[in-house]
């Protein structure tokens, strides 16, 4: 019976302890997204073009620099949604895009590099902040069809990831436990100027 008692206090402080953690977790990803944060947008519908325009902040916590400067890269991602509104609750996504840009560090000429994946344009910066900072101003231009009539119901929606699926194996496996690498902004929404 006291053997019973041990084992059944023993399993109460380990879930106590692992939601304990859990909680703590959760607490800090509040702070976490105040580090990818989409400031502003707009978008219009111009000869069947979809042009997006969004001012967009970045920082970096110490873990992901700490990596980027050992000479990991990182990949971050701008996901771009066009959004139908059907009725006041009903939203249908009619479009996805994705945006990933590859961040780098060149340890010989201590610069950082900015790899725009679809268009494979590489720029150089001397400092992260100048790195990050050229994230600022996004921009897009998406070939859409038909689109002119329902212009008054669709919404565009935006958010900045930092991608932990493309890092070392290890690495991704670590990330899963620490806020730090959970950097992604909330969704920020706007309607499409006519």
């Amino acid at each position: 019976m006291k053997i019973l008692k041990r084992r059944s206090i023993k399993k109460l402080r380990s879930i106590s302890f692992f939601l304990g953690l859990l909680g703590a977790q959760c607490l800090s990803l509040s702070t976490v997204y105040a580090d990818f944060t989409i400031l502003q947008g707009t978008s219009v519908i111009e000869r069947n073009r979809l042009r997006t325009n969004a001012q967009i902040e970045l920082k970096l916590d110490n873990a992901p620099s700490d990596a980027l400067r050992a000479g990991i890269p990182l990949t971050l991602s701008i996901q771009m949604q066009l959004i139908k509104k059907n009725n006041f609750l009903l939203k249908q996504v009619i479009s996805n895009w994705q945006y990933q840009y590859v961040l780098d560090y060149h340890p010989l000429s201590g610069r950082y590099l900015v790899n725009d994946i679809a268009s494979n344009q590489m720029k150089s910066y001397s400092t992260l902040i100048e790195a990050l900072n050229s994230f600022s101003r996004f921009r897009s231009s998406e070939r859409m069809m038909n689109l002119k009539q329902d212009s008054g119901r669709l919404l565009v929606r935006l958010r900045a990831v930092l991608e932990t699926n493309s890092l070392p194996k290890p690495l991704r496996l670590i990330t899963f436990f620490f806020p730090e690498w959970q950097q992604t902004s909330e969704w920020r929404q706007w309607n499409i100027v006519q």
